[in-house]
């Protein structure tokens, strides 16, 4: 009699359902980004920011895609996250909506130039020629003013600028300001004086019906990152500039009501 109930207790342990089953990973689509945010190897402030928030939550498999391309996988729900994007930027590309996840950052669009002759001299109330990334990287309604040619990368673009072939390029200041000073790129002169389009830098999640456990995973491991200092840590670990940072008390209002 024991041996038989043995038998079925092992059984039971051994089938499927007796079986504790591991969390389903969450696929991560991100792009190299400068400024210590995402490296080559898949290292950075976001990084850090992302296994301390939602990979604390899940597992988590991050892939690394070419500009752009990110940001097309996540419109067509082949990831589940997207690190990183701005407030409103993606959602109108998307089949379903979706929620943004505050991580602190907030960033605007600015404008660089060959020569400061040329900064002094633009009029962004008449019609002027630009390069830049995406249509995804330029200011909301920016194309119907002016022309706007997309270069296939930020390299590329930024060539086309110290080539003359136009006069002005236009992107996120941030990450324009990084990838310039990391890759020693002379010659190019910055507005000091274009704010253009403040945005909130956030993740992105898609709005389904395992969203909202997702976020509410994330506002609690965010604010413990906050509380016990981590989140401080890797902004100084990764050099990360005050001027990309959210006033504190307003990123945790931001949370708390999150």
């Amino acid at each position: 009699m024991n041996f038989k109930i043995n038998i079925f207790i092992l059984l039971a342990l051994t089938s499927p359902a007796g079986l504790s089953s591991s969390p389903k990973a969450l696929s991560v689509c991100t792009l190299e980004l400068a400024g210590n945010m995402v490296t080559a190897d898949r290292r950075g402030f976001l990084i850090d920011l992302l296994n301390n928030t939602l990979g604390k939550h899940r597992p988590l498999k991050v892939e690394l895609f070419p500009p752009v391309r990110a940001f097309h996988s996540f419109a067509k729900q082949e990831c589940d996250v997207l690190v990183s994007a701005t407030e409103g930027f993606i959602t109108k590309y998307t089949s379903r909506e979706t929620v943004e996840l505050p991580i602190g950052l907030h960033d605007y669009h600015t404008v660089l130039s060959h020569s400061a002759e040329a900064l002094e001299r633009l009029d962004l109330k008449k019609p002027q020629n630009f390069v830049s990334l995406h249509k995804w990287f330029i200011p909301q309604n920016f194309k119907e003013k002016h022309s706007v040619y997309f270069a296939h990368s930020l390299e590329n673009a930024l060539k086309m600028l110290k080539a003359k072939r136009v006069d002005y390029f236009i992107g996120f200041n941030f990450l324009t300001r990084e990838y310039v000073k990391q890759n020693a790129i002379k010659g190019l002169i910055y507005s000091r004086s274009i704010f253009l389009d403040p945005r909130k830098v956030v993740f992105l999640i898609h709005k389904n019906k395992g969203a909202s456990v997702i976020k509410k995973a994330f506002k609690k491991h965010m604010l413990e990152y906050l509380k016990t200092g981590g989140y401080d840590r890797d902004l100084k670990k990764h050099q990360v500039p005050s001027y990309v940072l959210m006033e504190r008390i307003k990123f945790k209002n931001l949370l708390i009501k999150f």
